[in-house]
């Protein structure tokens, strides 16, 4: 491992400290309980779901969450509007540079291209079409079997986005980032790409045991998810 990963690694195991939603994988039900107890998100989420329930409706009722939805997102515009009287500035009027501009939308149709985007996608198509004919349509017997089947549905979803925002991270250029900030989310990305394929990896193994005529339709997943493996292990070496 070269000096600029173990730097940035050391950041992150600081980072983490304090948004630990940054560096997960969002099945909150699965994580440890000494994680849940210091994320805002997930403390967030408990106690609008008890609110919920208290008033007799649904934990995940879409109402409410769209209320809180919105309200975030005035909380969001008025911290906006105290950083642009801090700074005495006004952000309707800030002029975009637009050959930054023009740079990054050319990185982000590059990132659309790149060999790792297209085999995560690749994967979750195929994925989804295994799914679809032997896990949602039908009835699984086992709480095992099940399991297994969930973990795979979790990540295959999981990983075009969780890939999406390593890359940009990786190669969408960002002339204020002088912390390495978006290097550093890069990096912690592609560790939950890392645990995703790991888990899914082990499930469809899993799966192919409890019923050898999955076997053969389980290789190429198997071959895209360690492909991606590879790649980004790669990817992390170059860092630097």
């Amino acid at each position: 491992m070269n000096n600029k990963l173990q730097e940035i690694l050391k950041k992150n195991a600081e980072f983490e400290k304090e948004s630990p939603y940054n560096f997960c994988d969002r099945w909150c039900e699965r994580c440890d309980f000494k994680i849940q107890r210091r994320c805002k998100l997930y403390l967030d989420e408990l106690d609008r779901r008890a609110t919920n329930i208290a008033h007799g409706k649904p934990e995940n009722d879409l109402e409410i969450l769209k209320q809180d939805f919105e309200d975030q997102m005035e909380e969001m515009e008025d911290s906006i509007d105290e950083w642009a009287e801090e700074e005495g500035v006004d952000p309707f009027e800030l002029e975009p540079d637009e050959g930054f501009v023009e740079e990054i939308r050319k990185k982000e149709e590059e990132l659309h291209k790149h060999p790792l985007q297209k085999v995560t996608y690749q994967y979750m198509k195929i994925s989804h079409d295994f799914l679809k004919e032997e896990y949602y349509s039908k009835q699984i017997l086992t709480q095992d079997m099940r399991l297994n089947y969930e973990i795979v549905a979790w990540y295959h979803s999981l990983l075009p986005a969780k890939m999406h925002r390593a890359l940009c991270g990786l190669y969408v250029p960002d002339v204020h980032d002088e912390e390495d900030y978006a290097l550093c989310d890069a990096v912690a990305q592609f560790a939950v790409c890392r645990k995703s394929i790991s888990l899914s990896v082990a499930s469809l193994r899993e799966i192919g045991q409890q019923n050898s005529q999955l076997k053969k339709r389980i290789t190429l997943p198997l071959t895209l998810l360690h492909n991606m493996a590879s790649q980004i292990d790669i990817i992390l070496k170059e860092i630097g």
